[in-house]
């Protein structure tokens, strides 16, 4: 798990970044209904929401513009070559996650439909919209495989440099281990994860 910022569904243990201030009962009512608890570093100043926002060194950080109550048009891409990320603490090597359906029987059209149902699921509940691009290089969300399989799913955040307590976040990647299998619909088997929910924690 993420020691930054942590959610509990079921019995596994996932890494969650909030997206921004501002939305605070709004997405805490989202992820209730779905049994997620998230706790980070920044706590939220309203009362009874069980959240605090991503932070790294002291700054926290949101996409869009910095400072709470400010909305977001993020744009995302599927990764299809092979990407690297020399900085990333996660998800340094990505790939295609054409290997990664097909071991699991899963088609790429089931794959985007349950990808943009997990950013739909953020969509209702917070001030964010996300947008496909077919540019992986200008993307602020990449997606993809992993080069180097381990985990489950792991995410990297990348943010704008800034002197404020509240930074905007420049890139994410998400990466998929290819080597064991998923599924699209939970059927009581804990050992294999479904994309749409492990897609929207990451």
């Amino acid at each position: 798990c993420g020691r930054r910022c942590r959610a509990v569904l079921g019995h596994r243990c996932l890494s969650l970044a909030v997206i921004h201030g501002g939305v605070m009962k709004a997405l805490a009512t989202g992820f209730a209904l779905l049994g997620l608890f998230v706790f980070t570093n920044a706590r939220s100043e309203e009362p009874n929401v069980p959240f605090r926002l991503l932070a790294f060194g002291g700054q926290t950080v949101k996409w869009g513009k910095a400072g709470p109550g400010h909305g977001a048009r993020v744009t995302y891409a599927l990764a299809t070559d092979l990407m690297h990320f020399p900085k990333a603490r996660n998800c340094d090597e990505i790939g295609s996650v054409t290997s990664l359906l097909a071991s699991s029987g899963i088609s790429i059209e089931n794959f985007e439909r349950e990808l943009s149902a997990a950013f739909a699921m953020w969509e209702a509940a917070a001030n964010i919209t996300f947008v496909k691009t077919d540019d992986p290089t200008a993307a602020g969300i990449l997606i993809g495989a992993q080069l180097v399989p381990k985990g489950r799913a792991f995410a990297n955040v990348t943010y704008r440099a800034g002197e404020g307590p509240m930074v905007e976040i420049e890139r994410s990647l998400i990466c998929l281990n290819p080597a064991v299998r998923w599924k699209l619909q939970f059927d009581g088997n804990f050992d294999v994860y479904d994309l749409r929910y492990t897609l929207a924690h990451e």
